[in-house]
């Protein structure tokens, strides 16, 4: 199989494009929103999504929920959040522009704390996506690899390229359960690129995550010494 590439396509944890820098109009202290003991409904996730995507998401102009105009009253806002109980069923139904591919929502808060801290549940392997040119069908490159991890027990290295994942040919359908999803071990089928062609190989590789991996944010240190001055970078 030979496909031609196509411009890179960004990725994110939450979050993929930010681009407005306005305030969002209801900035109320989150305590105000969190349920009375006649409530039902905690809308506090539901509050700082909505908060979070009014002031700082691509395509806030796009979502007519996301409006900053939206709501007549903070009642109403609030009444709004009530609506959908279900923090993914918000996001997803009220939240998430239709042509956006790549945002999704995440209830685990304590991975997404800890991998801000740098302690991720990983193989080590950090990858970017791209599109293939005129295709649904997406391949990954390899940035770089963590040290220590199980990935760099492995072989595989900056630069290399893969196109499917268990035998499975990725495409944006699939691609965030095959590599995003609940197993911990996956192979990754191989390919190789020349003279800006991407063919598939028979290489093979298979990662396995492992618990706790902390990452150092600072992933190369060095100090260069030039016209008899030092450099760190």
């Amino acid at each position: 199989m030979k496909k031609y590439l196509l411009a890179f396509l960004g990725l994110s944890l939450f979050l993929t494009n930010c681009s407005k820098n306005d305030d969002s109009p209801f900035t109320e202290e989150l305590e105000e929103i969190n349920p009375t003991p006649e409530e039902e409904i905690d809308v506090t996730v539901q509050n700082f999504m909505w908060q979070t995507m009014n002031t700082y998401y691509f395509w806030q102009s796009d979502v007519a929920d996301l409006a900053d105009s939206r709501f007549a009253s903070y009642d109403d806002y609030v009444s709004f959040l009530e609506n959908e109980e279900n923090p993914g069923t918000f996001f997803d139904e009220k939240l998430l522009y239709s042509e956006d591919r790549f945002s999704f929502y995440s209830d685990d808060y304590k991975e997404l704390t800890q991998s801000f801290a740098g302690i991720s549940k990983s193989n080590g392997l950090e990858f970017g996506l791209s599109l293939f040119a005129n295709s649904n069908d997406v391949y990954g490159y390899v940035r770089y690899i963590v040290p220590n991890s199980n990935a760099s027990t492995k072989d595989i290295a900056r630069g290399d390229i893969f196109t499917g994942v268990n035998g499975t040919t990725l495409n944006l359908d699939n691609y965030i359960d095959l590599l995003f999803g609940d197993n911990d071990t996956y192979t990754l089928n191989m390919a190789e690129i020349s003279n800006n062609v991407i063919t598939d190989t028979d290489r093979e590789v298979s990662l396995t995550k492992e618990a706790n991996l902390t990452e150092n944010p600072v992933f190369i240190n060095k100090v260069l010494e030039t016209g008899g001055k030092k450099l760190a970078i």
